[in-house]
């Protein structure tokens, strides 16, 4: 009797290492891709985050009290939100791509499962500081605007 012939339709099975590579992406992009031997994928996703994050210290360190007015500046609000989403999409592609690298992305591994849950896990954890600064923009924009919701008593 003869063996079936594997054609390459069924995926393999899963590496348990896949997720690992992209847990730790998901802690930092391209820890993931130094932990899979690509280290020049690491240092390109790792850089401009080390990057964003040196200047946001410095920044914090050196600021005056203008820096923290300027969180009640609706276009500063609105670069955050773009900033958020960037940052989420760079995200996204390390998580991603450390998990592909590894062991690629078959539907109905349980490896797949667990770097979809860290995939959700990131999206939320964008979207709710999204969504507060969303919703301080349309507070900021109505009190610009002389406000909806007094009476107008106050002097």
């Amino acid at each position: 009797m003869r063996r079936p012939v594997h054609d390459g339709s069924r995926p393999s099975r899963p590496n348990p290492r896949a997720p690992l590579a992209a847990f730790l992406s998901f802690l930092f992009p391209g820890l993931g891709q130094a932990y899979n031997g690509d280290g020049l994928i690491a240092i390109g996703l790792a850089a401009p985050v080390v990057f964003f994050v040196v200047v946001a210290t410095a920044l914090l360190l050196l600021a005056s009290s203008t820096l923290f007015v300027r969180l009640l500046d609706i276009r500063f609000l609105v670069g955050l939100l773009a900033l958020d989403g960037v940052l989420l999409a760079w995200r996204l592609v390390a998580i991603l791509q450390a998990h592909a690298r590894r062991g690629g992305l078959h539907p109905g591994h349980w490896t797949t499962y667990l770097t979809a849950a860290l995939v959700v896990l990131t999206v939320a954890m964008h979207a709710l500081p999204g969504w507060y600064a969303a919703a301080m923009i349309d507070t900021l924009g109505a009190v610009a605007q002389g406000g909806d919701g007094g009476n107008g008593d106050f002097p």
